[in-house]
């Protein structure tokens, strides 16, 4: 069965969440709305002014084409100290996460600040 994550874009941190389904290989959730956002203005709703596909369109385009292929069966997750984690899954590809402010190196590898770089699917 898949995993879900909490909707992305109603977060407090964006980045954060979407660092969270890579490291843990969940799929990520985001609430939208095909309305453009002044649709809401003077509403009840204004607090939704963040869910507009056109807004997100591309971001979640290009999340998911990230994302490909790390859904699936954990086969180590690691803390390797300053913010950065390792996973491997079942399929043989490991992703190395970085939470923190600055590039992170872990055996050669460089991780970009909070960004992640996936290995193993070439």
């Amino acid at each position: 069965a898949a995993l879900y994550s909490a909707p992305v874009n109603e977060s407090g941190n964006t980045r954060e969440m979407l660092l969270k389904t890579v490291e843990y290989g969940v799929s990520p959730t985001f609430v939208l709305m095909t309305a453009q956002r002044d649709a809401l203005q003077d509403t009840d709703y204004q607090k939704y002014f963040s869910l507009c596909w056109e807004d997100w369109k591309e971001t979640i385009e290009s999340v998911l084409g990230e994302l490909e292929d790390l859904e699936g069966v954990l086969g180590s997750h690691r803390n390797l100290g300053g913010g950065v984690y390792s996973t491997t899954f079942a399929n043989g590809v490991t992703v190395y996460v970085n939470y923190g402010q600055e590039e992170a190196v872990v055996n050669g590898t460089r991780i970009p600040a909070c960004g992640f770089v996936r290995e193993g699917d070439e």
